[in-house]
């Protein structure tokens, strides 16, 4: 009778625990061309295989890692669900990153029961874009200012240069000067 009490026991306990996990792991399309110093937004869905309707926590690992198993970054979280756990976590891909392939690990673990997931993402070198600003724009308009402002100086002493040839030409005709 007390065997028949234990096992009783041991399979309503058994029932509200996790027994299997399935883990999906992507990456916003967006993201999987990025280049160093972004921050990446990983999602995960685990869907937990359990018998009763108990919280379970999962521990939640994310790890970058390069094509020679090199960790770039981490982190980790805990959360809890009873039926399907979803998380997004930012990571920071570090500046000085360089340019190549890497994956994103997710390992999601509840006591025995541990999954793994990856998803791969592309650093690219940043592509320096030429563009004016609003300081670069007030110095080119004053360039220009002064540019235009020499340039009808220049035209006016001609002007000035010529009416007084003119004039000098009159004053010879009158006689007034020798």
């Amino acid at each position: 009778m007390l065997l028949v009490i234990v096992i009783l026991l041991a399979s309503v306990a058994a029932a509200h625990h996790i027994q299997d996990m399935i883990l999906e792991v992507s990456l916003p399309s967006r993201y999987e061309r990025i280049i160093a110093g972004e921050t990446i937004p990983v999602e995960s869905q685990i869907i937990l295989l359990k018998g009763g309707q108990t919280v379970a926590d999962v521990v939640i690992e994310y790890t970058v890692t390069d094509k020679n198993g090199v960790l770039i970054t981490k982190a980790s979280e805990t959360k809890g669900g009873t039926l399907r756990i979803y998380s997004v976590m930012e990571l920071r891909i570090p500046k000085q990153t360089p340019p190549g392939a890497y994956e994103v690990k997710v390992t999601a673990s509840h006591g025995a029961i541990t999954k793994q997931s990856s998803v791969t993402l592309e650093v690219e070198e940043e592509v320096q874009e030429f563009s004016f600003t609003p300081l670069m724009l007030l110095g080119i308009a004053l360039l220009l200012f002064f540019i235009i402002l020499l340039y009808e100086r220049h035209k006016f002493k001609r002007i000035e240069h010529l009416i007084r040839k003119v004039s000098e030409r009159e004053l010879l005709k009158k006689g007034l000067i020798g």
